[in-house]
């Protein structure tokens, strides 16, 4: 209807040439009906004026106002109306899902001169796509999320691509992503989804997920990031390394390194050791392997005490698919101090002889041997007196390794045998079993040593478990004597175990006495570190020979143990002198005495179990004071507080820090222990907050990792998208075809009524002047033609 007609029927607030705006009838009829109506009135109005007198033409007109005044009457009858219904397009979404997970980082795209990043295939591929995906925002919505482990805004700008954050998810959840994206645009229309990403996920996407998708018909478009074709991955999966070492000592760092990619390849890498301070290579291995996980055990001997700042690094021989996990860290503390050792043994055998002597030479021991005779009387030899056998926690405090020879038990009071198991649980000291045929270890069961032996002694007897061996035996190294740098006879660094002690033709390699201890009596925690091997079961290449524990290690609380299952181990002199006895024995004691350098000469300790641990996972810290004046300054069964905060951050910074409250530890003077989880993985450092311990350099590294760290398997999984784009009737694409993608998109878009508005016309002043006007004109008609 013309803004003019509007005006003369005085309808008001119509926005001018609104095409919403319609004339009907609130009673309509059909054409037909419309049309014996007009039949009627003009025969009705003919019919009244046929048989009057009168001019011809003057009852013609008079006859047509009257059917036209009927006509009026049957129109506004009808109900005329003018209605305006508004109408609203709502747009429909498009979702775009961006994955912003650290895997964005793997360089596996080929590019024109160098593989770049899914990071960077992702920007390119975003920037040549957005002229067309801007002309698609006048007319759509457009939502951008990033997503990791879960979705949020990406920030956006006018005419130009999202801002994009460095990817940093440690892990992906893309079913998780889909859920909250579909959250975020309940009962609105949807195009579609559109997700950028690698398809590496830790969740795949619910059914359920994926029904409602395609019930709602929502496609999912996915477009393919990284190369399906992922070159194989080798990593630094974890380190294992003393915190604390003695100069001049060996020290073992075992290296776990994972490959992924394509199973049953082989593959190769050198590892290297390396000194960060001065770039000097300490030690360097070549791996080859067809397995996805290796161990290596990189092997070091610092001169100097302080810090060391090691790094390990691997350098893989084929193509790597990321350098990034190829360097980790090595932090330890080394000291220069002689290693304080008691050898107690019940009679002078060659065994017992050789390592006095040992002891005595070495310059690194301070050493007090030590023979206990049955009436407790003893005599002694070493570098130092001893008063007598210690017999309180504080003489006990002294030791850090104690050598255990062929001596009666019943020698010891249970105090003393139960503060020297205190000693090695609580203070990390060392215990060197070395058996003998007279007393070691049967005349320990049932005292309270016995739950440092490595294995059990439940028969009365103990010959179920432990008995002497009837032949001649050769002492062959495990895989665990290797990984911690133990057993290494040889002079060269690729053949630690001399030829010549494998070889029962030699003689003197052979072990003429010696204890046969049962494989199903060792503890859970006991490790071989080598096995006997009876001469008469010499390998051949058809036979590979039986092989039983000749040397065992366990942890015992915060010490270690060790029990060396002969003592013949002196016939080795007829080879090359002291040298064998001496690399064999030697790097032992040390391996005991390690675990005690992070407590002796500190003031306190503070440790952190496990030092590494899984996000979320329940950690427990522990304060040991070991200074008399610092437990005497702290008020009576007062709280500690230690902080956690992340490696690097300033000490004073408090928003990425916990404190964790301890409490005082039963039974144990100065001790406090508290347990805490942090969730974030990264490197973090725990350290004291009381006064007294402030300034004393007093703190410990620990590092959180997840379960599912992202870049353990970088490879790209676009089989993941391809299933999400056909479950749903979306379509995967690759990363050049983004700009093509919004013409894929069906229109979702609703046209939404809104409430009717009527303006009736048969009470409309024009309606009651048009009847009054055509009556007024026939009348006067009538009275001019004298009929009235």
């Amino acid at each position: 209807m013309t803004d003019l007609l509007l005006k003369i029927l005085g309808i008001q607030g119509v926005p001018s040439g609104d095409p919403d705006v319609r004339f009907e009838f609130a009673h309509p009829a059909p054409a037909w009906a419309w049309f014996l109506a007009l039949v009627a009135c003009i025969a009705l109005a003919t019919w009244s004026y046929a048989r009057l007198d009168g001019s011809r033409p003057i009852r013609v007109i008079l006859a047509s106002l009257r059917t036209l005044a009927l006509l009026v009457i049957l129109v506004l009858a009808a109900g005329p109306r003018v209605i305006r219904q508004p109408e609203r397009i709502e747009q429909d979404w498009i979702v775009v899902l961006v994955d912003r997970s650290a895997s964005m980082t793997v360089p596996d795209v080929a590019g024109p001169a160098d593989r770049q990043t899914r990071e960077s295939q992702l920007s390119q591929a975003l920037s040549a796509a957005w002229p067309s995906w801007s002309e698609v925002a006048k007319s759509r919505r457009i939502l951008w999320l990033g997503f990791d482990a879960t979705s949020y805004s990406l920030p956006t700008q006018p005419n130009s691509p999202p801002t994009l954050a460095a990817p940093e998810g440690r892990r992906t959840l893309l079913g998780q992503s889909l859920d909250e994206a579909l959250r975020a645009v309940a009962a609105r229309p949807v195009s579609g989804f559109v997700v950028l990403s690698d398809g590496r996920t830790f969740d795949q996407p619910a059914r359920a997920t994926l029904q409602r998708l395609a019930a709602e018909r929502i496609p999912v478009y996915t477009v393919a990031l990284g190369s399906e074709s992922t070159p194989s991955d080798i990593a630094i999966s974890s380190i294992d390394a003393p915190a604390a070492a003695f100069t001049a000592d060996l020290i073992p760092v075992t290296v776990s390194l994972s490959r992924a990619g394509p199973p049953n390849q082989p593959w190769a890498a050198s590892v290297e050791l390396v000194d960060t301070a001065t770039g000097s290579v300490l030690d360097r291995r070549r791996v080859e392997s067809s397995e996805s996980a290796a161990n290596v055990t990189l092997l070091a001997k610092p001169a100097e005490p302080g810090r060391a700042s090691w790094a390990v690094r691997i350098a893989p021989e084929s193509d790597d698919l990321s350098r990034d996990n190829n360097t980790a860290p090595v932090s330890l503390e080394l000291i220069h101090r002689p290693i304080r050792v008691v050898y107690i043994d019940g009679y002078p055998r060659w065994e017992q002889r050789y390592i006095k002597s040992l002891l005595i030479r070495e310059n690194s021991i301070r050493s007090s041997a030590v023979l206990l005779s049955a009436d407790k009387r003893f005599t002694q030899e070493g570098s130092e007196q001893l008063e007598a056998v210690p017999s309180t926690p504080e003489e006990w405090n002294e030791v850090d390794v104690l050598i255990m020879g062929d001596v009666r038990a019943e020698l010891f009071s249970d105090d003393q045998l139960s503060q020297l198991r205190e000693h090695v649980a609580k203070n990390a000291a060392g215990v060197l079993w070395i058996g003998g045929s007279g007393s070691t270890p049967w005349s320990w069961r049932g005292r309270p040593l016995a739950d440092l032996l490595p294995f059990t002694l439940d028969s009365e007897s103990a010959d179920a478990s432990v008995k002497p061996w009837n032949a001649d035996v050769l002492l062959i190294p495990t895989a665990a004597a290797t990984r911690l740098g133990l057993f290494r006879l040889g002079d060269a660094a690729d053949q630690p175990w001399p030829p010549a002690l494998a070889d029962p033709g030699a003689g003197w390699s052979s072990l003429r006495w010696s204890q046969r201890i049962a494989p199903g009596s060792l503890k859970p925690t006991a490790e071989v570190l080598a096995a006997a091997r009876p001469i008469d079961a010499t390998p051949t290449p058809t036979a590979p020979g039986e092989s039983w524990p000749l040397v065992l290690t366990m942890r015992f609380g915060s010490g270690k143990v060790a029990y060396v299952a002969t003592d013949e181990t002196w016939r080795w002199r007829y080879a090359q002198g002291e040298l064998l006895t001496e690399r064999l024995w030697l790097p032992l004691i040390r391996f005991l005495a390690r675990e005690r350098l992070a407590r002796v000469g500190k003031p306190a300790t503070l440790d952190v179990a496990p030092a590494r641990l899984v996000a979320d996972q329940l950690a427990q810290v522990r304060l040991r004071i070991f200074d008399q004046s610092l437990i005497d300054a702290r008020a009576k069964d007062s709280l500690s507080k230690v902080r956690v905060r992340r490696a690097g951050s300033s000490a004073a910074a408090t928003s990425d820090a916990t404190e964790v409250s301890l409490s005082p530890e039963p039974g144990v003077a100065g001790s406090f222990v508290g347990t805490f989880s942090t969730r974030d993985p990264g490197d973090y450092t725990a350290e004291p907050l009381d006064a007294a311990l402030l300034g004393l350099g007093i703190s410990t590294p620990f590092e959180v990792i997840t379960s599912d760290d992202e870049l353990k398997n970088p490879a790209a999984d676009h089989a993941t998208l391809a299933r999400v784009s056909q479950q749903t009737g979306g379509e995967l694409i690759p990363a050049s075809q983004l700009a093509d993608l919004p013409a894929k998109l069906p229109n979702r878009q609703l046209r939404l009524l809104g409430a009717e508005e009527i303006w009736t016309l048969w009470d409309r002043p024009l309606a009651l002047a048009l009847i009054v006007v055509l009556l007024t004109l026939e009348w006067a008609g009538r009275k001019w033609i004298r009929l009235v």
